[in-house]
């Protein structure tokens, strides 16, 4: 990774809960600009990790276009163990954004938000 310590968006942590295309492209941006990124990734990895070229298995060209300057947090998030992991993931006080494109009702974090505990947190 690049040093990013005078970019615009240094200092700022993206947590990513997207998939497919547009999503990964718009947290890219926030990484390419100096945000650290936080790509969550289910245990059976990303969709675009096998979608187009790949010279090694998993790592797809789309795949690592869309997900420079980022890294990597296997977490299966329909499992309860992981509400407690995104909570600390995402704190807002600390500069964190969250970015979360899957259909509603997918990603258990679009109910973070209402949670008793983290009033605070929009997922965006």
């Amino acid at each position: 990774m690049q040093d990013t310590s005078g970019a615009a968006l240094a200092g700022t942590t993206v947590i990513d809960l997207t998939a497919v295309l547009l999503g990964p492209t718009a947290t890219q941006i926030f990484g390419d600009l100096g945000a650290t990124v936080i790509k969550i990734e289910p245990p059976q990895g990303d969709t675009t990790r096998s979608i187009g070229a790949a010279r090694s298995p998993g790592m797809a060209s789309l795949f690592l276009h869309t997900n420079q300057n980022k890294r990597s947090l296997v977490l299966d998030l329909k499992r309860p163990e992981a509400r407690p992991i995104i909570c600390r993931l995402i704190d807002p006080s600390e500069g964190e954004i969250a970015f979360e494109g899957q259909s509603i009702g997918h990603v258990p974090a679009r109910d973070f938000h209402r949670s008793p505990f983290r009033k605070d947190i929009q997922i965006v």
